[in-house]
């Protein structure tokens, strides 16, 4: 399979961290207010995180996808 490549480090655990904070301020969310609308972005936000991990080859087309949506 083949795998991406992140050339820049400083983006690479940038975003990482930043979808885990914004990950973890949706499961805050979610458990404090019980809104049941924050559980799309939750699962998008893991699938993104498990496919940033793996460096999957088509992350970097789903990340620009993601970021033009949010």
């Amino acid at each position: 399979m083949e795998k991406a490549i992140f050339t820049d480090k400083i983006f690479y655990y940038g975003i990482i961290m930043f979808i885990s904070i914004l990950l973890l301020y949706n499961v805050y969310s979610i458990l404090s207010i019980f809104e049941l609308r924050l559980i799309m972005p939750i699962l998008i936000q893991i699938i993104l995180l498990i496919l940033i991990f793996n460096k999957h080859k088509l992350i970097k087309l789903l990340l620009k996808i993601w970021s033009g949506i949010f």
